[in-house]
């Protein structure tokens, strides 16, 4: 539940450019939101392996007109990785397990809409590849491509 704090926290913040208030809603959409999307965004440091292994998988996927942006603000949608560790009082080794999700405004702009969530399993190897894999399907389904 802490982790799934701090990706609030980051998406609150990466989408705080269209609040006008304190009432932030978020809303639920579903991956065929992605529809004819064409700018996206990494939220992650980029030095961090993690958006290295992502943006290098969706180059690699070659998807037409799929275009990246630095910038939260000028992007169509926006990918949120995070790697974490389980991590208990007495645990000497915390076990790593990736947390990703898919985020963009609502149509009013002053909501954000979640519109996939992704969790590994806990030790599992190339959660960010996975994740990215996993995006990469959910755009070609939603957008008929191969």
């Amino acid at each position: 539940m802490k982790n799934f704090k701090k990706i609030i926290l980051l998406i609150t913040l990466l989408f705080s450019f269209s609040v006008f208030s304190f009432g932030q809603i978020f809303e639920d959409g579903t991956p065929s939101d992605l529809k004819n999307l064409k700018k996206i965004h990494i939220a992650s440091e980029v030095t961090s392996p993690e958006y290295k292994q992502i943006q290098a998988e969706i180059k690699r996927a070659k998807i037409p007109g799929l275009l990246f942006v630095t910038e939260a603000e000028k992007a169509d949608f926006t990918l949120i990785y995070t790697n974490e560790r389980s991590v208990s009082g007495t645990e000497k080794n915390p076990v790593p397990f990736g947390m990703g999700m898919v985020a963009k405004n609502s149509a009013d702009g002053r909501k954000i809409r979640i519109l996939m969530k992704y969790q590994s399993k806990i030790g599992e190897r190339n959660a960010a590849v996975k994740f990215a894999r996993k995006v990469i399907a959910e755009y070609k389904k939603a957008n008929k491509l191969k």
